[in-house]
């Protein structure tokens, strides 16, 4: 049976089932054109997803060992969901741009692919002479354009359906469905490297080596010929004496120390855990070091004192006191208290009870209480206004007097020192010779020149009471340590290890799994429809497929003998052999317009 179709105003075709469409001949180069299509769409995706696993494998940084959990940071830990590797973060993201930049122009050879499956549709549908499901020529004017991959023609088909009167036909479907999918996955794929371009940056990760053996001597022990020093009845050997004789005499070690001066020790003040405390620290240490040690370290409270002790002013020079029993007198320039200590800014009485009232030569109490005396000339510091109303502090003509209540506590500090601060601390309380030897320092020349200090600094600093309590707590529980420093020697550290800085690009894996899954994807996609279309047997449409172009339609129009079998398209056109027609577009006798050609 063979079917009359009008082509043309002025010609007609008759369409063979048996013959269309031909199994040799006519325009060639079907299997070059997929295998270059295939090329395109496969190759290069799968050169990008390879180059970015080889640099994830051959790049990889791995932690070198788990750190000591005592001495670990939370950046120690290994983040599940990022990558590590040790290559530039812009040449990374570099790299993995190629992908969204490859991926622009793909689009227009998943076309190519798909033009052999639509020409050999548009082929299936005149052989079975399912006429009303071939484009009209409107439809078949949006087939060329979305044949050419432009993303206007999506446009112009959502506009066509504002006024369409005939449904789609099966071949602009199948057109538009593949156009708009390999859009969607460049798309996609474009906002994924995108992601990854934004998540992507170089950062500073610390590797870390354990040391079975620790090497540094970074903690403070006390010295252990010392033992038993709190016990008056026992006989301390030579060492310890001469020690002891050391610090008592004139020594200027605590000034150094608390002035962190020293060579071996320094006062370091931290608050950690809602724990507030001075401890004495190596005067330096090495800054890849991180370790774990024993030492000294001392907190205290003050408090303002002075309605306590009920003090009051007994001439213009002159004001007494009375906060206990075995603490009460006369304040005065000069030493009139016994078994005080003072400076000519104040005194200072160490007790071991909360009321003041007991003392003892070998103080081993925890905490002990000191009962401080501040005692100035109008000369030596100027009072702020609100600290000559506060009720705490009495003012005279020539004498400014307040009086603190100080609880000190000394300790044993067991700390972890990582990445150039304190991570991890436990206080336990010392034992009875470290604070026998704590409580002597008020015996010290140097201590009650510093102890002078801190009463005068802090009186001209602070605006009440209550501030010039505070930073006096926080400066003597430095004086504390510092004063005790020499009965203490460096110790090997408990544990230790070593920290190194390494520059690294943090590669997130979630934006990389889904840029490499998508770009798997297209190509998966890619294999299937190449295969689909070499099983298709596409060099039988190959003629067809060439003719789904504007230059396709430009010969059947301008051309004569555009129907004729050629190897190549440019054959339908009479300009490569002996000349041609020009094309222009002319008005018609009625007014409209048309297309104009001549030879």
């Amino acid at each position: 049976m063979s079917v009359n179709r009008t082509i043309s105003k002025d010609s007609t075709i008759t369409i063979s089932p048996d013959s269309l469409p031909p199994k040799q001949g006519g325009v060639n180069g079907a299997r070059r054109l997929i295998a270059w299509a295939a090329f395109v769409t496969i190759v290069p995706l799968l050169l990008v997803v390879g180059v970015i696993v080889y640099i994830l494998i051959h790049y990889h940084v791995p932690r070198k060992a788990d750190a000591k959990p005592t001495l670990r940071l939370p950046s120690d830990q290994d983040d599940p969901s990022v990558f590590l590797v040790d290559i530039d973060s812009a040449r990374f993201v570099t790299i993995s741009s190629v992908a969204s930049t490859v991926v622009a122009l793909l689009p227009g050879f998943i076309m190519i692919l798909c033009s052999f499956r639509l020409a050999k549709k548009l082929s299936d549908t005149m052989q079975e002479d399912r006429i009303a499901q071939l484009p009209t020529p409107y439809q078949f004017g949006l087939l060329i354009e979305v044949m050419n991959s432009q993303l206007v023609s999506l446009w112009d088909l959502i506009c066509y359906s504002r006024w369409k009167k005939i449904a789609l036909s099966p071949v602009l479907r199948m057109a538009v469905g593949s156009l708009v999918v390999s859009l969607l996955l460049s798309y996609a794929i474009w906002v994924a490297d995108t992601w990854l371009h934004i998540v992507t940056e170089a950062t500073v990760i610390s590797q870390v080596t354990p040391m079975d053996t620790p090497n540094h001597s970074l903690g403070f022990d006390f010295f252990s010929e010392c033992a038993g020093v709190h016990d008056d009845t026992k006989q301390l050997p030579d060492i310890c004496v001469r020690l002891i004789y050391a610090v008592v005499d004139r020594s200027a070690q605590p000034y150094l120390v608390v002035n962190n001066l020293s060579d071996t020790y320094q006062v370091r003040q931290e608050a950690l855990n809602d724990k507030a405390f001075s401890y004495l620290a190596p005067a330096s240490s090495p800054a890849n070091i991180d370790y774990q040690a024993h030492t000294l370290a001392a907190s205290s409270h003050c408090e303002p004192y002075t309605q306590q002790c009920n003090v009051h002013t007994l001439n213009e020079t002159t004001s007494i006191f009375n906060c206990s029993d075995n603490f009460h007198g006369t304040m005065t320039e000069g030493d009139a208290l016994k078994g005080t200590a003072c400076s000519s800014e104040g005194c200072m009485k160490l007790f071991t009870d909360a009321d003041l009232n007991h003392t003892a030569n070998m103080n081993t109490a925890t905490p002990f209480y000191a009962g401080v005396i501040g005692n100035f000339h109008p000369t030596q510091v100027t009072l702020d206004s609100t600290l000559t109303n506060d009720s705490q502090v009495i003012v005279n003509k020539n004498q400014w007097v307040f009086m603190l209540r100080c609880a000190v506590r000394v300790q044993d500090l067991t700390y972890s020192f990582v990445n150039g601060s304190m991570t991890a601390a436990e206080l336990s309380p010392a034992n009875d010779d470290v604070r026998a030897m704590s409580s002597r320092f008020p015996r010290l020349d140097t201590v009650l020149i510093e102890l002078g200090n801190m009463l005068q600094v802090a009186t001209a600093v602070s605006n009440t009471s209550q501030e010039i309590a505070d930073y006096y707590s926080t400066s003597l529980e430095a004086l504390t340590i510092a004063s005790t420093a020499n009965f203490f020697k460096p110790s090997r550290c408990l544990k230790e290890q070593l920290r190194e800085t390494v520059l690294v690009t943090r590669v997130p894996k979630i934006p990389l799994f889904l840029l490499g899954s998508l770009c798997l994807l297209f190509v998966a996609l890619s294999m299937a429809l190449t295969g689909t279309v070499m099983l298709e047997r596409p060099t039988r449409y190959r003629d067809i497929q060439a003719r789904l172009s504007v230059f396709g339609l430009a010969a059947s129009r301008f051309e004569a003998g555009a129907g004729r079998r050629v190897s190549d398209m440019e054959d339908l056109f009479g300009e490569k052999r002996v000349g041609s027609s020009r094309v222009g577009i002319t008005m018609t006798p009625d007014g409209g317009w048309d297309y104009f050609s001549e030879v």
